[in-house]
């Protein structure tokens, strides 16, 4: 079984590289999923580029004094707003009792508040701190800016097609996640 960044976007990572033949028109190596341009990009360039960033946000991660699963819940409670700990659980694939733990955890750095559901009375919902989301966003400044700059050097249809590939890709490694390990409840 596939495992590792490769799976994550429909490879296997024991594939051989294969070249178009000379018959090969350009409208069907377009099409091909096996040209050497795709095989680089999926076996070489984005498992170094996943590796790369898993370390850079394990280090973050120190920096800010808070273990890489509550850092991904930091960054999902900035993108999605406040959640219950069963909606955190969900989304980082945790136990609820192992999310109950990290959000005590991270309100004790002062990163996350609890705070009363808007929706219902009975639930209580987590919120990351101004301070605390300030303080994860500080360490991503210079990344962001950098990733901009690069960026910027690409035509709008080269990005639109990256980000669809990225968004693709996302949702294609989900799948694959269920297939493999069901998060625990």
């Amino acid at each position: 079984m596939t495992s590792g960044p490769a799976a994550a976007v429909g490879t296997s990572a024991g594939a051989p590289a294969s070249t178009p033949s000379s018959s090969t028109t350009t409208a069907d190596a377009h099409v091909s999923p096996d040209r050497p341009v795709v095989d680089e990009l999926l076996l070489d360039a984005l498992p170094d580029w996943f590796a790369v960033t898993g370390r850079l946000n394990e280090a973050i991660a120190e920096a800010l004094g808070v273990g890489l699963t509550d850092l991904q819940c930091l960054h999902f409670l900035n993108r999605q707003g406040p959640a219950t700990a069963g909606e955190l659980a969900r989304r980082v694939g945790r136990t609820t009792g192992a999310v109950t733990r990290m959000i005590d955890r991270l309100e004790r750095a002062g990163f996350v508040r609890r705070v009363p559901s808007r929706t219902d009375r009975r639930s209580v919902c987590v919120e990351p701190t101004p301070e605390g989301m300030r303080r994860v966003l500080r360490q991503y400044d210079d990344i962001v800016a950098r990733s901009r700059a690069t960026l910027a050097s690409y035509p709008d249809e080269q990005v639109a097609a990256l980000l669809g590939f990225v968004r693709a890709s996302t949702e294609q490694a989900r799948l694959e996640l269920r297939g493999v390990a069901e998060p625990p409840s």
